[in-house]
């Protein structure tokens, strides 16, 4: 990985529950000249990847490319967010069952 100053640190192995693999630069960002600009930990900053960090970085590049995915979420974004929108109004923040069987009952019951 490299930061915005230039500097360069190697990733490590997967490990934790998640494999995710992190690059550290906590000894380059002390004195750093662009360090307001890249992180306001105190210990600097550390990269987290995770496993489907390429897949996302992939949808994000079609979401940013692609008429037909744009045209989608166009369609269907504002009806989604309107039934979210009324589910919390009526304070449904939180399901009550497990599975989608009976939460769609409960939700639509009598």
């Amino acid at each position: 990985m490299t930061c915005p100053a230039g500097y360069t640190a190697v990733l490590s192995e997967p490990s934790g529950r998640h494999l995710q693999r992190k690059a550290l630069f906590t000894e380059q960002c002390t004195g750093c000249p662009v360090r307001e600009r890249c992180t306001t930990a105190r210990a600097g900053r550390i990269v987290t990847i995770r496993p489907h960090h390429g897949l996302l970085a992939a949808a994000r590049r079609q979401a940013g490319t692609d008429p037909a995915w744009q045209a989608a979420y166009r369609r269907w974004r504002p009806p989604v967010e309107r039934a979210v929108a009324w589910l919390a109004a009526h304070g449904n923040r939180r399901l009550r069952y497990r599975g989608t069987i009976k939460n769609n009952a409960w939700l639509h019951g009598p």
